[in-house]
């Protein structure tokens, strides 16, 4: 199977990550361009080409080519949602928005070579509107209850330092695993910090209380007491540490963050071929397991390409964003009764998917997990390693039982290495990769952002989910992949850990490859470059202001969430033949998809759905509203 791919490389991006992606499917060709990556995929096999452009700024704007990736965080929104804690904006390190815009077309790309009957498309990611799709939180807070979000250093995540170094503490889960943590340590009275909110309003006295307690420990002794009291805590690693565990060669210029780790039994393809107007995953099945933020922005991504997506969830322990969180993720700043169906953080990560709650725990629960998985085309869950084997839900578990899926797991940590058990969040994955160093410094390290592992992770495993149908195809056989989270915030960095070994002094936001910095104009944050004699200036938005400003036109639309009422929900940043992708429908109510699942897939009529219900193997639809629908 002959495939050739052109990438050339812009000027303020490196195209080695594309590279080495895309050879891990066929032969690459690339070549330099002076202002925007651009991919050409085509098979002899397959009557697909298709033409994938990042533009800098809008579609069609000449002046792109002026802004880097400093502008786009302005612009997109990302600086303004991270603030030292003096309320300085941060600008995140390097290239990261545009690697993830070729990560995301090239997942549309493949999407489309993988139509059995695909055409040929011309794919177009808007750069600034990526930034804003990537973080959309604080725009859906915006619309839900009309604050302004920002995230400073301080609170649920903070950057501590040891004896010997620093790490990152993640605060936002339940406090009894925290005050274990802390011990005599723990603040008085606990009630300013028993719940997140509490925790949010305190962040910095909190932060107060973990430096007196880790500051005299050393960093081993500090994260072998997260693991005990399983609490989220990771050492931030030295760029050279990152180095000397992930070495560069000549064969893999940067780190793949996947990996295979199983083959299943011959897959029989469909007979039937999808029609070559539909979108790139129209007829492809995913049974989703993910909860948060990574696994769902994955799935979400395909679900934008045309995949049908069905959330499964447990009744007794659904989406972790289904649980009360803090007020300001809710509309009117009001959990209600019904809050489980009300979180902006859920409702914007899972629109167009549709929700099913059994419990795959029991003997009969998991019987249908097995039969729905004999129509899916991919399993996905991001759990820590073992979860899955221990829930008998493993890859092996599947193919035993007749289905030809492929399985994708995500854990945090890579599952053959030392912090497999570890819990993970995104700021973890800042810490693991060194880039809150590259953010901050040596003496300072920072965040990079709104936890921007997560969809980091995210975009990587759609690329990775796409890949392996492709794969499949190509082989006859299912796959199981492993995608390490953490180390795909490595995959996005070569230039910045191998441009000088070693790397020992990054200089961050103090010193970027142009001159620039944010200064302050009437009270407002300003960003200035200055490129040779000229400088140009532009502000950082806030959620208000990106609703309506030009570089984000055509990417909000409304949305009539039950729950919540109508909204406005950022979309996708990429146009296919010049149409932009359609706005997903409302996220689903838990449980709401149960019987129309079960009774499509596997044909289960009405009555064995009411006895199912009975026995409490699955949770029948439940409306927005909370009443039971009987189907």
């Amino acid at each position: 199977m002959e495939q050739c791919v052109h990438a050339p490389r812009s000027r303020d991006a490196d195209d080695t990550l594309i590279q080495t992606y895309l050879e891990q499917v066929d032969q690459v060709d690339t070549k330099k361009d002076e202002y925007r990556v651009d991919l050409e995929i085509s098979n002899q096999n397959n009557p697909c080409s298709s033409r994938i452009a990042q533009t800098r700024l809008s579609l069609d704007d000449p002046a792109a080519t002026e802004y880097n990736e400093f502008a786009r965080s302005c612009l997109g929104g990302a600086a303004t949602y991270t603030y030292r804690n003096d309320g300085t904006p941060v600008y995140g390190f390097g290239d990261r928005y545009a690697y993830l815009a070729a990560i995301y077309g090239l997942t549309a790309s493949l999407g489309q070579l993988y139509r059995q009957a695909g055409k040929p498309a011309d794919i177009r990611i808007d750069l600034i509107q990526m930034v804003t799709a990537l973080l959309p939180y604080p725009t859906v807070q915006y619309e839900y209850n009309g604050t302004e979000t920002t995230s400073a250093q301080s609170g649920p995540r903070y950057v501590t330092p040891t004896r010997d170094g620093f790490v990152v503490i993640y605060a936002g889960f339940d406090w009894p695993s925290i005050a274990r943590l802390l011990g005599d340590f723990t603040p008085q009275p606990e009630s300013k910090f028993e719940n997140i909110d509490a925790r949010f309003e305190n962040s910095i006295e909190l932060g107060t209380v973990f430096e007196h307690w880790a500051g005299g420990k050393s960093t081993t002794e500090v994260l072998d007491a997260g693991r005990e009291a399983n609490v989220a805590i990771a050492q931030i690693a030295k760029p050279s540490e990152v180095v000397e565990r992930y070495p560069r060669n000549s064969e893999k210029p940067v780190h793949v963050p996947f990996r295979v780790v199983g083959e299943g039994g011959v897959w029989e393809p469909p007979t039937e071929t999808n029609s070559s107007d539909g979108l790139p995953l129209e007829g492809v099945r995913i049974l989703d397991f993910t909860q948060v933020w990574s696994g769902p922005y994955a799935t979400r991504i395909l679900t934008e390409l045309g995949a049908d997506v069905v959330k499964v969830e447990s009744p007794s322990r659904p989406d972790w964003l289904r649980k009360l969180g803090p007020s300001n993720r809710y509309p009117d700043l009001e959990p209600g009764p019904d809050f489980e169906n009300r979180n902006a953080w859920f409702n914007t990560q899972n629109r167009g998917k549709r929700a099913i709650s059994i419990d795959f725990k029991s003997v009969n629960g998991r019987q249908l997990i097995y039969d729905l998985s004999r129509s899916a085309d991919i399993v996905v869950s991001n759990t820590r390693p073992g979860v899955m084997e221990r829930l008998s839900l493993a890859s092996s578990d599947f193919w035993q039982t007749g289905a030809s899926c492929n399985v994708i797991q995500m854990p945090g940590f890579a599952s053959n290495g030392p912090e497999a058990a570890d819990m993970a969040l995104g700021a973890q994955y800042d810490a693991f990769s060194s880039a809150a160093f590259f953010t901050g410094s040596l003496e300072a390290p920072l965040l990079t952002g709104f936890a921007l592992g997560d969809p980091v992770a995210g975009a990587f495993s759609a690329l990775a989910m796409v890949g392996s149908l492709y794969l499949r195809r190509r082989s006859g056989r299912p796959i199981a992949l492993e995608l390490a989270q953490a180390e795909a915030m490595v995959s996005i960095m070569p230039e910045f850990l191998h441009a000088k070994l070693p790397v020992e002094r990054p200089k961050g936001n103090e010193d970027r490859r142009a001159e620039q910095e944010i200064k302050y104009e009437d009270g407002v944050p300003i960003a200035t470059r200055t490129i040779g004699e000229d400088t140009v200036s532009y502000p950082t938005r806030n959620p208000s202001e990106l609703m309506t400003a030009e570089e984000t036109r055509g990417l909000f639309d409304w949305v009539d969430q039950p729950s919540c009422g109508t909204h406005r929900y950022p979309g996708s940043p990429a146009t296919i033949g010049g149409e932009r992708l359609e706005l997903l429908k409302a996220a689903p109510a838990r449980g709401e998809h149960t019987c129309e699942v079960l009774s499509s897939w596997l044909d289960i009529d009405p009555q064995d759905l009411d006895v199912l219900a009975d026995i409490e193997v699955i949770n029948q639809a439940r409306t927005h509203e909370g009443v039971s629908n009987e189907g």
